[in-house]
């Protein structure tokens, strides 16, 4: 097994990333001064969510947790992954100082919110 295959397909490497990435993410929240920064201090709450959820999917798919939790992990995992391509721009748009920087920003928060509409029906629709 590949060092890939370790940590790429492995609850116990997300559960780990999620703990660090989510204590970094508190941190970040301790250092916020002013309401535009909170969006960009909550992405590593938000990624060590991400990757905690991840954890339980894998822990589903393993049968090592009640079906239903893996699959609600599985929705939870799409809606953070999905909402995303949106925060970002948003995020950084915030704490940005150029108006015209600022303004691509939101363009592509716009583009983040038309890529995860188009997944979102990509999924519903099936395969």
């Amino acid at each position: 097994m590949t060092l890939c295959e370790q940590m790429c397909f492995s609850a116990s490497a997300d559960l780990g990333a999620g703990i660090l990435v989510g204590g970094v993410g508190v941190d970040a929240l301790r250092r916020v001064k002013t309401p535009r920064q909170l969006p960009l201090a909550t992405l590593p709450l938000i990624f060590g969510a991400h990757q905690l959820v991840e954890a339980f999917v894998w822990w589903g798919l393993e049968g090592k947790v009640p079906a239903v939790a893996g699959d609600r992990a599985i929705w939870v995992y799409l809606a953070i992954a999905f909402l995303l391509p949106a925060w970002v721009p948003l995020a950084v748009r915030g704490v940005e100082s150029s108006s015209r920087r600022r303004a691509l920003m939101l363009l592509l928060s716009a583009l983040g919110v038309i890529v995860a509409g188009i997944l979102l029906w990509a999924i519903a629709r099936g395969p």
